[in-house]
């Protein structure tokens, strides 16, 4: 029993030391929203859907109502499976299997700096009572993350 006690507590101190190690990261860059499309949005999935994922006005996944939002997106290669190389932007060798190009998209927000409010929307922005300044920037859910800003991708 104490053979299980002792594994059981190297689990929880390596799960603390590695919680501890996120807690200290410092946000990544900001994501530069270069590239803004139209997009069917499902919020359940939260996954943009294209046209075969539809069912009417409905996610065929999860059957709940989906939404038109703005939404940023990036392309990227992850990972070079042939070359252990980490995430880029171009195809580093001509596999057909090995670089392959993803589009990540990610919902749009507007925060307000004087008072912190989000929305989807703009014009949807529920500022607060008090007097501010209502200065409002645009970014993306994801920003912060790769390929949305983070850490440059070479």
């Amino acid at each position: 029993m104490t053979r299980w006690k002792t594994a059981l507590s190297l689990v929880c101190a390596l799960s603390l030391a590695l919680w501890a190690q996120d807690a200290e990261k410092k946000p990544g860059l900001p994501c530069d929203v270069a590239s803004v499309e139209d997009a069917v949005w499902c919020p359940k999935c939260k996954k943009p859907r294209e046209a075969a994922q539809l069912d009417g006005e409905k996610c065929k996944e999860c059957q709940t109502a989906t939404e038109k939002i703005k939404v940023c997106v990036k392309k990227w290669i992850p990972r070079c499976g042939m070359h252990n190389q980490g995430p880029h932007l171009e195809n580093c060798c001509k596999s057909k299997f090995c670089c392959k190009m993803e589009t990540i998209k990610s919902p749009l927000a507007f925060r307000c700096e004087g008072c912190g409010k989000t929305a989807r929307e703009e014009s949807k922005i529920e500022h607060d009572a008090k007097a501010h300044e209502k200065k409002v920037v645009k970014s993306c859910e994801a920003s912060g993350t790769q390929p949305h800003g983070g850490e440059p991708i070479k």
